[in-house]
């Protein structure tokens, strides 16, 4: 790969590791807000699990902006850029079925998953490895939580 492509492949990475941290942080707030509005049959075991992914995702989205910060680039760090460039759609403040918590849960893991597998591929493609392996490392646990959340909603 000759040195302009390659600089091209490493902006379009940081570009996609700066969408991914968006979704992370919109992904933090709203598993919080499913947190404290879920109701219903398991309300005890889904309102501490919740609790959990977003402490949880905390770590995650700490390390995507650190290892952009680490390849030299700004990371996004505001509500207004988290919301513009995020795929992930906040939900607004209501009540919500336990069932419904864990499917709004799971298919925004399957974004995090498929954008992961995304930021990988580039990061392949632009030789940073290290970032291939942290995308790699967050790949396998969402994989394990969306097996999790699938499970407890069968």
């Amino acid at each position: 790969m000759e040195v302009r492509q390659l600089e091209n492949t490493k902006q379009v990475l940081v570009a996609e590791m700066n969408n991914f941290l968006s979704n992370l942080n919109v992904m933090y707030v709203k598993l919080h807000n499913l947190h404290w509005n879920v109701t219903g049959a398991g309300f005890f075991e889904v309102h501490v699990k919740l609790e959990e992914l977003y402490t949880d995702l905390t770590l995650d989205l700490d390390e995507v902006a650190e290892r952009i910060l680490t390849i030299g680039h700004k990371p996004y760090a505001t509500m207004k850029d988290y919301l513009q460039f995020a795929s992930i759609l906040e939900i607004t403040s209501s009540d919500i079925k336990t069932q419904e918590a864990m499917k709004v849960a799971t298919e925004d893991y399957i974004v995090l998953v498929r954008q992961a597998q995304e930021v990988g591929r580039l990061a392949e493609e632009a030789k940073d490895f290290r970032t291939q392996d942290l995308m790699n490392t967050l790949i396998a646990k969402y994989e394990k939580t969306l097996w999790m959340l699938q499970a407890y909603s069968a």
